[in-house]
Parts: structure tokens; C-alpha cells; sequence
């Protein structure tokens, strides 16, 4: 099912009760507004909030999002405003089952939890994209991410709130700095999250499906390192999985490591 709503100013409002469909699709010209869950059972969710790619010729172009919403996905999820942005009132929970991919900055209207899980089935191809020069900017909420692997083209500043990264699969390994592994988050994607509240690489927790495995740590300069404070914690807690440090020197503002 696709809703095309493309005629000048013209908008899309989903409300009244949550929907469900086998595939989903929005092209506003004039912005989407979403009050209630939407959930897709098969096929993939896409949203784009901006279908002329124009900042003048409308007045909203915006993706809304009422707090409290999961945008559910079977395969992908990709949101897109264009000229304008995503917007989330409060809490707001994105999920797909391999992959997805943001196309325009989003700025929290409200402060909640914003939780993005890219791989719910864990089956490794779940990739989390943020393009180029787009902004996500939590209004010092916290972020919960899930994938099998970042691509953190764009950036996401969190304020005070802490940035939680996290395998989809137990198992999955890390490279942070100049080594690939299964999510690989390199030295400059590093340097694109900001957070005074901390961040963590890992699950705390010892059951479920996101255990990291063997983390390595490779060439993460000061520089790169800096908009992490107080603290980046790293957290290997499958059986046996172990954290190196190897290749180039690293260096952060302060750090904390757990490992089986």
C-alpha cells in the first residue's frame, strides 16, 4: 500500500488507532504527521514527509512523531523529510529487520528515550545509516541502538543523555578505530557522536541476544575521542570474549572495560 499525497500542501496524518500492513509507503508534500503505531508485516516502511525536495514552497515538510510510537518494520525502514525533519515528541522506537536507513536530520521536540534497532531477527544484516551532514539531536534523551553494523555518515549529539551501541546478535564482535570486525565503528565515526552523559559499546545484561564478543580496540585518537565524556564503557560479556587493544595508541577522555 502506498499513500501519495503530492498535490501542493498536501499532508498525510495517520491517527485514530494503529495500523498494520503487508507494505507501507508515504509521499507527502507537505509533511506526515503520525499519532499513532505503524507496523509493517512482510515488506518495508517508508516515509518521506517532502516529495518536491522544497523548503520554500511549503510550510511544514516535517515527519511528526507523537511520544510513545514504534515505527515496526519487516525488512526496511527509511525515513526521509528532505527539507524539512524528523521530529519526536517524546519516546519513539524505530525498528526494522535488516536495516535502516535516515535520510534527513531529526530534532527531538520533547526529551524521551529514542531507540533504534535496525536487525530485530539478528540475523546480521541489519545496518544502521545516518547520511552525510544529517543531524540527530535528542534534546538530552537517551539512545538505545541496536545493528549488526553503523554507518555513521551524519552525526547524533545526545546532550546530557547516554548513547547505548550494542551488537544485534550474540556473539557479533567490534572494531572501534582501524579494524573491521562485524560492526566496525570507526576513528572518525567515532568523532560524530557527542555526548556529556557518556556512552557505551555493549549490553550490560548477561541473557538475550546482544552479548558482544571480542571487542578490538585500534587508533582512536584524542581528538576523535572527545565529545565522549565523562566516560566511553566497552562491555564484552559473551563466554570467553576478549577486549584488545592493539595496532595504534588510543586515547579518550576516560574509559571502562569489561570483558568475560
Amino acid at each position: 500500500v502506498t499513500l501519495v499525497a503530492t498535490q501542493d500542501n498536501a499532508q498525510v496524518t495517520v491517527s485514530t488507532g494503529g495500523s498494520t500492513f503487508h507494505t507501507f509507503a508515504i509521499q507527502a508534500d507537505n509533511g506526515i504527521v503520525l499519532d499513532k503505531k505503524l507496523s509493517v508485516t512482510v515488506g518495508s516502511l517508508y516515509l518521506e514527509g517532502d516529495y518536491d525536495n522544497s523548503s520554500s514552497a511549503d510550510s511544514a515538510n516535517d515527519v511528526t512523531f507523537a511520544t510513545g510510537l514504534t515505527m515496526l518494520t519487516a525488512t526496511q525502514l527509511t525515513l526521509d523529510a528532505s527539507a524539512g525533519e524528523l521530529k519526536p515528541a517524546g519516546l519513539l522506537t524505530f525498528a526494522a529487520g535488516s536495516g535502516i536507513m535516515i535520510l534527513s536530520s531529526s530534532t527531538a521536540t520533547g526529551t524521551g528515550l529514542l531507540v533504534i534497532n535496525s536487525d530485530t531477527d539478528s540475523v546480521g544484516d541489519g545496518t544502521l545509516t545516518l547520511v552525510s551532514t544529517k543531524v540527530i539531536t535528542t534534546s538530552n534523551g537517551d539512545v538505545e541502538i541496536t545493528a549488526w553494523d553503523v554507518d555513521m555518515s551524519g552525526s547524533l549529539t545526545a546532550g546530557t543523555g547516554v548513547v547505548d551501541i550494542t551488537g544485534s546478535s550474540n556473539g557479533q564482535t567490534l572494531g572501534l578505530g582501524m579494524t573491521s570486525k562485524d560492526m566496525h565503528v570507526s576513528d572518525t565515526e567515532l568523532s560524530r557522536l557527542t555526548s556529556t552523559g557518556g556512552a557505551r559499546f555493549g549490553a550490560q545484561t548477561t541473557s538475550g541476544d546482544h552479548m558482544l564478543g571480542d571487542i578490538t580496540v585500534n587508533g582512536i585518537t584524542a581528538a576523535s575521542s572527545n565529545n565522549i565524556s565523562p566516560l566511553l564503557t566497552l562491555v564484552a560479556k559473551m563466554p570467553v570474549a576478549t577486549v584488545f587493544f592493539t595496532g595504534a595508541a588510543s586515547t579518550f577522555n576516560a574509559i571502562d572495560v569489561t570483558a568475560d
